[in-house]
């Protein structure tokens, strides 16, 4: 099974960290949160971590990444973590990959421009207090 992180870093004015995917290719052209594969025998916190910070070159520590919620299907689980951060400097990415702020307000009025659980992913985060961790078992058509 491939496990991997997603990463959900939100500031303190409920906006998000994302980037627009080049791969894998379902996903090119699309924004979509920060994560990829947990190495073997890696923390998840350590993974949200290494990820974030290889995606946006924004530090976040692993102590500030928390599970919200946990998506799997037949050979993949996805952990999403969330941080609150106030991002006193906006997500940089990568070439290949840049990286930007947005409401939940824009990713529900814009939902063409992301990955399709965004939205509700981000809605979720905002109210992780009352729901605590979620599972959800995923049913993908056509990817």
């Amino acid at each position: 099974m491939t496990v991997y992180v997603l990463c959900l870093a939100m500031t303190t004015l409920e906006q998000f960290a994302c980037v627009r995917k080049a791969n894998p290719a379902w996903q090119r052209g699309k924004l979509n949160f920060p994560g990829g594969k947990v190495l073997e025998s890696e923390a998840l916190e350590h993974a949200a971590h290494r990820e974030f910070l290889e995606e946006t070159g924004i530090d976040l520590p692993p102590h500030t990444w928390h599970e919200i919620a946990t998506m799997h299907g037949a050979d993949w689980r996805v952990h999403v973590m969330r941080c609150e951060h106030p991002f006193h400097d906006a997500p940089a990415g990568t070439p290949d990959e840049p990286a930007g702020i947005f409401t939940l307000d824009f990713m529900m009025q814009q939902r063409e421009r992301f990955i399709h659980n965004v939205p509700w992913l981000a809605a979720l985060s905002l109210d992780f207090e009352t729901v605590g961790v979620a599972e959800v078992t995923a049913v993908y058509r056509g990817i």
